[in-house]
């Protein structure tokens, strides 16, 4: 086999607009069951050999099997209609009415038409939620296969979408009488879980083990079915006799092993515990007797879970993708995964070449468009957004995803008053309308362009002072919005409206967590916090704690408002006490987050001894995270080893973190050196980022101060203000 994929690659490589390399490569691709790769492949020898009927109904048979009906029904179309078969012609028709044409679609029993046909035009007509028409069709299918196990699955699940319950416990109990005894517990549990009744679903399941205790479809089908519950834990061990399973004869056995592999890797992610980090990927790669041999189905999985992992983790993915690039074209999934890690690791440059690469081929996909323009306005490449806004206009113009980029793209570029326009004539509907949702809408697309003019605030204000006048809830809204806003006013209104809302609430718990919430968010929007809000929220906050269900919520809220507050003691003190609490847990996520905030707060106070070994801890647990790698700069500060600061956060810049705090820490570093020039250009990076005197930890406030003064620039609350001249 490898081979064979040898001399067709290099087929396609001397002769690209060959459309029989094409589809031999396609052929290649499905005896290896790579579905997605194959479905590509055809399309390309279609684009390059229009009409080829063998083509078109691989293309077709393999769209279907995926339930991409659309994409079946164009692919159908490009048979020559004086090539079609009856049966084709028949499609044709179901998918003329499914496209919203006005026709006659008469399910009429026609011995030309095989069971497996009329099955799948009721699979076409239920995705068009013609379910009356569906129904019949698949009746006249089951009337010619009545064992069929997957038409009596079909047929439960139209009766189901028509909200049949009671035909479909009819037909469940039918199956039941039909189906050859080998079939009947699966199937029949299959059923009862499309009705969401999981005793029934179980009591079938357990039949089904107890009839083929070792079978590995019965093993996968309780696997699937419990992870479909999220029970991961239950299904691990069901997936770890698929993953034993060397022996079995059936000719699925290694997809089988290769799924539950594929399985067990996500419920081990699923755990944001490093070691079971690390074991998803090495399953994953066990799948592929290489690496550059994965299949879409594992490259796809590997790429994802590292793309939520620390930042060398990323770069792995890329070269990853890279090496299987190198072997085969990668699928649209991988593509747009490569994507990402390349946005995430802020290499523009590749994450461009792939998207475009990308939309070129997937030209009528509106959510793939929409993701590039949020990534082009992100790095202010508006003139390049503007063509991206033009073909989305196109696929979706009265899309709420198209017209508020639009807005955006047009308030960015200065055409503030076409906006306003727009939002006059949006607020006006808004006024009139008793749309709760819509008002809202409204009220925070405005508040999103007041990133960009901030004279569009006072409109968001009026939006929901007038939501404010109709409940609790939209006082709190308006609150929330002016604590948001930041500044000292906003702040003494969003805790004046609170309390009335408290008071009126008598003190219902929802309306304290709310009003704590959004105290601590005034707060700490005030450079330096203002103590007269003070009394107010630890007000709230002690009546929060009185209410035994918010513990967990409260704590973390408590201890923002500590540090706030500075008061680091009683800080300490807090995650001390919740890593005793996790002291049976100590290599659970939670604990890890934990340790490393404690070891952060005890790095700035001097306590690096204690704090290098928590953050050691922590990066054991959670791995070489962004976050974990930042609080060992510090601990490196704290103990009088800059360079080894310097060096730990230049890393985390090359695997593309640009967080602002880390420019701040980088400058605090080359502070530290007496390098003045970096520590200045560092600063420079992390204002250019949006830091604020508001990023810093109130611990960390001398630390600025002292570096601004050094370097002679002031930091804003709200932003940079020029350098001093002073």
């Amino acid at each position: 086999m490898p081979q064979v994929r040898e001399w067709v690659a290099a087929a396609q490589e001397a002769r690209p607009n060959w459309g029989e390399a094409a589809r031999t490569w396609a052929h290649l691709l499905m005896a290896q069951r790579d579905q997605l790769g194959a479905i590509e492949a055809l399309q390309r020898s279609l684009e390059l050999n229009p009409g080829d009927v063998m083509t078109a109904r691989s293309l077709f048979s393999l769209l279907v099997d995926l339930q991409r009906f659309d994409d079946a029904g164009k692919a159908l179309a490009q048979i020559p209609e004086s090539q079609r078969l009856p049966a084709e012609r028949q499609l044709v028709q179901v998918f003329r009415l499914l496209n919203g044409e006005d026709i006659q679609l008469e399910i009429v029993e026609d011995p030309a038409t095989t069971a497996n046909q009329w099955l799948l035009i009721g699979k076409l007509l239920a995705s068009g939620q013609k379910f009356d028409e569906a129904e019949k069709a698949v009746r006249l299918a089951l009337k010619q296969a009545p064992q069929d196990s997957g038409t009596w699955l079909t047929l439960v699940q139209v009766l189901v979408a028509k909200s049949d319950i009671s035909a479909a416990i009819a037909a469940t109990r039918e199956a039941q009488l039909q189906l050859v005894e080998r079939d009947a517990p699966l199937v029949i549990a299959a059923c009862y879980e499309l009705m969401n009744d999981r005793p029934q679903t179980m009591r079938f399941f357990s039949m089904a083990e107890n009839q083929e205790p070792d079978s590995p479809r019965v093993l996968r089908a309780v696997a699937a079915y419990l992870l479909k519950l999220n029970q991961g834990a239950n299904a691990l061990p069901y997936l770890d006799r698929l993953i034993a399973d060397h022996e079995s004869s059936s000719e699925n056995a290694g997809d089988n092993q290769a799924w539950a592999r594929r399985s067990k890797a996500l419920v081990l992610a699923s755990t944001r515990r490093y070691q079971d980090f690390k074991a998803a990927l090495a399953l994953l790669d066990a799948n592929a007797a290489k690496a550059d041999e994965m299949q879409p189905a594992d490259s796809v999985v590997y790429s994802g879970l590292c793309l939520e992992g620390a930042a060398e983790t990323r770069q792995m993915a890329i070269d990853r993708l890279v090496s299987i690039q190198n072997r085969r074209p990668l699928i649209a999934d991988e593509q747009l995964n490569l994507a990402k890690l390349y946005e995430a690791s802020n290499k523009w440059p590749e994450c461009e070449s792939v998207m475009l690469d990308l939309i070129a081929k997937r030209n009528e996909d509106a959510r793939l468009l929409v993701l590039w323009i949020d990534w082009q306005m992100k790095r202010a490449r508006l003139d390049q957004a503007q063509g991206s806004l033009d073909r989305l206009s196109r696929l979706a113009p009265k899309s709420d995803a198209y017209q508020e980029r639009q807005a955006e793209w047009l308030i960015r570029k200065g055409a503030g008053t076409e906006v306003k326009n727009m939002l006059k004539l949006m607020f006006a509907e808004a006024t009139k309308s008793k749309d709760r949702k819509y008002i809202m809408t409204v009220a925070r697309f405005t508040e999103k362009l007041a990133q960009y003019d901030a004279s569009l605030h006072n409109g968001a204000r009026k939006i929901l002072e007038m939501v404010a006048k109709s409940d609790i809830a939209g006082r709190l809204e308006l609150a929330a919005y002016l604590a948001r806003t930041g500044g000292k006013d906003n702040a003494t209104e969003a805790i004046r409206i609170c309390e009335q809302a408290v008071a009126e609430s008598k003190d219902d718990p929802n309306v304290l967590d709310a009003a704590a919430q959004i105290g601590v968010s005034a707060v700490s929007k005030q450079t330096p916090p203002n103590p007269a809000a003070y009394p107010q929220v630890d007000a709230w906050l002690q009546r929060l704690a009185e209410v035994p269900d918010r513990a967990p919520r409260l704590a973390g809220l408590t201890n923002q408002w500590l540090e706030l507050k500075g008061e680091v003691d009683q800080l300490e003190k807090h995650y001390r006490e919740a890593l005793d609490r996790l002291s049976s847990q100590s290599t659970d996520f939670n604990y890890g987050v934990a340790a490393n905030t404690l070891a952060y707060l005890l790095a700035l106070k001097g306590q690096v001894d204690e704090a290098s070994q928590l953050v050691e801890k922590s990066i054991e647990i959670l791995g070489p995270m962004e976050d974990l790698l930042d609080t060992r700069a510090m601990v490196y500060l704290g103990q009088q080893r800059p360079e080894k600061a310097r060096d730990v956060l230049l890393k985390l810049m090359d695997y593309g973190a640009d967080a602002p705090g880390l420019y701040f820490h980088l400058a605090l570093a080359y502070q530290a050196l007496g390098d003045k020039e970096n520590a200045t250009r560092a600063m420079d990076q992390a204002m250019d980022k949006g830091f604020t005197a508001n990023s810093v930890n109130p611990l960390e406030r001398l630390r600025l101060e002292k570096l601004q003064q050094e370097l002679n620039l002031r930091v804003s609350d709200r932003g940079v203000d020029p350098r001093s001249n002073n």
